[in-house]
């Protein structure tokens, strides 16, 4: 005789499963596969403006566009408040707040009204902007074949100019201009980390054999992804944290609110095959708290808000901060992208660019 299971024990053991399926997604570091991400819901999106040139976000609802040396202004339904055209200029940076260009070592700074801000003649030569957080503009450049990095304000007020020893590969201040961190390399291609104050006095130094990658200033210090390592050290130079990694980090983002994602792959020397490259997102304690494997490698990775961006020149696959695909957008010969909010996305192609619109977020 068949004994009739009762609905309630059936119902009991589904709605356990569907737990334990959610505290694994929760606790364990595991890559994650096609059994987790059958639990997110793909969202859509939409192409809402399409431009020549690159576009870039302006800050509020405002963005750039930049396409045969016209710089212009616009709203997110294309109109445009202003153009300026910067013949023989160099564009350094653009981005919320303004841009930046530079001219036989002159330095301009524009608002984004379209209104200058400050010229600096005779400054840095080959200049490069390395961050601009809060009021402060963080360049690398040189002086006398000499390699330099400086800080200044929004008025041009120059905070600091200081020599460095090795190549700015990248650096970032803090948005009240109190810390800098530059990120260094030298002719053997081994990484240091320096520490700036906000007077330009170096606070201390970090070494290591392989190049650090990128760095970002925390409120309880400073958090560095190297090739082989993420880790945090605190203001008076101290490792206070710290997760080595066995296979290559290759990409790598830092988010505003601590949490890193890093893309590994294999060691050269134990390369095997059928071995793919994954993301691995780590919280500000450098504790892992997820991976995800991937199809190949990507261009670049970006963490933003509550989510990560993993670029291919014709995709961007888009992971919550749990680890779940949330969209996937084809797309063809892209070259970067800027994430406006939760819900816009700017995508520069090699032939133009678009802001996209994913919906179902706020």
């Amino acid at each position: 005789m068949t004994r009739k299971i009762p609905a309630n024990s059936m119902m009991f053991s589904g709605i356990l499963l569907v737990l334990v399926i959610v505290l694994m997604i929760i606790m364990d570091s595991n890559p994650i596969g096609l059994s987790k991400n059958a639990l997110s819901k793909t969202q859509k999106t939409r192409e809402i403006l399409r431009l020549p040139g690159k576009m870039s976000w302006a800050g509020d609802d405002g963005f750039f566009n930049f396409d045969r040396g016209v710089l212009k202004r616009l709203d997110g339904g294309g109109k445009v408040f202003w153009e300026k055209r910067l013949e023989g200029k160099e564009l350094l940076w653009i981005g919320p707040g303004g841009f930046t260009v530079n001219r036989d070592s002159t330095l301009e700074m524009w608002n984004a009204a379209g209104e200058l801000e400050f010229r600096k003649d005779n400054f840095l030569e080959n200049p490069a902007v390395l961050s601009f957080e809060g009021d402060f503009l963080l360049l690398a450049g040189k002086l006398k074949d000499r390699d330099y990095a400086a800080l200044l304000n929004k008025k041009g007020t120059v905070l600091w100019l200081i020599p460095v020893d090795g190549r700015i590969i990248s650096g970032r201040s803090s948005k009240s201009g109190s810390y800098t961190v530059l990120n260094l390399m030298d002719e053997n291609l081994s990484g240091k980390m320096v520490l700036v104050n906000s007077e330009g006095l170096i606070l201390w130094q970090i070494d290591r054999t392989v190049m650090i990658l990128l760095s970002g200033i925390m409120p309880d210090g400073v958090e560095a992804v190297a090739e082989d390592r993420v880790f945090k050290a605190d203001f008076e130079g101290r490792i206070i944290r710290e997760q080595i990694f066995q296979d290559a980090i290759f990409r790598a983002d830092i988010g505003q609110d601590g949490y890193m994602v890093v893309a590994v792959k294999q060691r050269e020397a134990k390369l095997t095959s059928g071995q793919r490259p994954k993301i691995i997102m780590l919280d500000p304690e450098c504790r892992v708290k997820w991976s995800y494997v991937l199809e190949r490698q990507p261009l670049y990775i970006k963490k933003h808000s509550e989510f990560v961006y993993i670029v291919y020149d014709d995709e961007i696959l888009v992971l919550s901060r749990e680890g779940l695909l949330t969209s996937s957008i084809k797309s063809g010969n892209i070259k970067d992208i800027d994430v406006v909010d939760t819900s816009r996305l700017i995508i520069n192609h090699n032939d133009g660019s678009s802001l996209i619109a994913i919906s179902g977020r706020r």
